[in-house]
């Protein structure tokens, strides 16, 4: 019984570690419409932005340390393949790319 119980535990701990790192190893996938080596010109991009009806934010890359302000988050590359074709085409932001990997409190 002691077996079965220490074999049971090892397993969700290994499990749960496996799972763990997963989560702090995942990509996203941003698209950027502005990248700042001041906050102060993040922040007023991220408000003309919201101002036109986007949920805009920004956050710091912190080896590069500048400001990226971003339409959208996510994991998934089709969706923000997708909404990078589409913020392209009909808006005034042209030049927009996507950033793959973490930015701010996901680094």
């Amino acid at each position: 019984m002691r077996e079965k119980f220490l074999f049971l535990f090892c397993a969700y701990f290994l499990f749960g570690m496996t799972n763990l790192s997963a989560q702090t190893s995942q990509k996203y996938y941003y698209v950027v419409i502005g990248v700042f080596p001041k906050l102060d010109d993040a922040v007023k991009l991220t408000d003309e932005a919201n101002l036109k009806g986007f949920s805009a934010q920004y956050a710091v890359q912190l080896t590069k340390k500048e400001y990226y302000v971003y339409l959208l988050q996510t994991s998934e590359q089709k969706k923000a393949k997708s909404f990078l074709d589409q913020i392209r085409k009909e808006t005034e932001y042209k030049k927009a790319w996507l950033y793959k990997g973490k930015l701010g409190d996901d680094q």
